[in-house]
């Protein structure tokens, strides 16, 4: 806590420019800083944070997939959402996807689930190994509704147009419980797809990702074309 003095001149009246008397004045400023934690503080905690995968899915969001996979198109698809708590709260109030993706991807929780990496993730120095980037919501509905619409060399889907936007949007505003356009609520992100060998690298390939920080929540979208 700091404390200093303002003085404030005042003239006879009381008010105005200074001609009388001198008023000394005592200012409390209290100053404040963000917790900090050392890499050896988070990964402590980390260790205690417990992430199981939410295994039920929505009649919107698989109707997206299987439109992706099923109606006469050549998609692979893999959909994982996960959430992650801990009684160390602050934890998971740190957490964010730009420092700490590896060891989320990393995570007991998580690492048998997800598409495996090219690389080891535990040994990597690379600041961002899954060239992960932020994407607005209007460019994830371009993304989604692309792939429903153009998806693969050889598709003949029949979603074009405002019905694969729509579908699009259904499926965005789901997977983010109605706050895409809330940053503070939901943060979207798409991924480079040379991370894992489960894209099969021939024309269309597509990684995206959100985090719900309020929620504790973090969904990834993955869809390869296999022809």
């Amino acid at each position: 806590m700091l404390k200093v003095k303002r003085v404030i001149k005042k003239n006879r009246q009381g008010y105005g420019p200074a001609e009388g008397g001198v008023m000394e004045e005592e200012v409390i400023i209290r100053i404040t800083r963000e917790p900090s934690y050392s890499n050896v503080e988070w990964k402590e905690a980390w260790q205690q944070v417990e992430i199981k995968e939410e295994v039920s899915s929505s009649p919107t969001t698989n109707r997206f997939v299987k439109a992706l996979t099923e109606d006469a198109s050549f998609w692979k698809v893999a959909f994982k959402s996960f959430e992650y708590s801990s009684d160390t709260q602050w934890v998971c109030d740190a957490f964010n996807v730009h420092s700490y993706l590896k060891d989320f991807m990393l995570h007991e929780g998580v690492r048998d689930i997800l598409p495996a990496p090219k690389i080891d993730l535990g040994k990597t120095l690379a600041a961002n190994p899954l060239g992960i980037e932020s994407c607005s919501p209007y460019h994830m509905i371009a993304d989604l509704a692309g792939a429903l619409a153009w998806g693969g060399a050889y598709s003949q889907n029949q979603i074009k147009g405002k019905e694969a936007i729509r579908l699009a949007e259904e499926v965005l505003h789901e997977w983010t419980n109605g706050n895409e356009f809330d940053f503070s609520e939901s943060q979207l992100f798409r991924l480079s797809t040379e991370w894992s060998e489960w894209f099969y690298n021939v024309a269309w390939d597509c990684a995206w990702m959100i985090h719900l920080p309020k929620e504790q929540r973090v969904v990834f979208f993955l869809a390869t074309d296999t022809d």
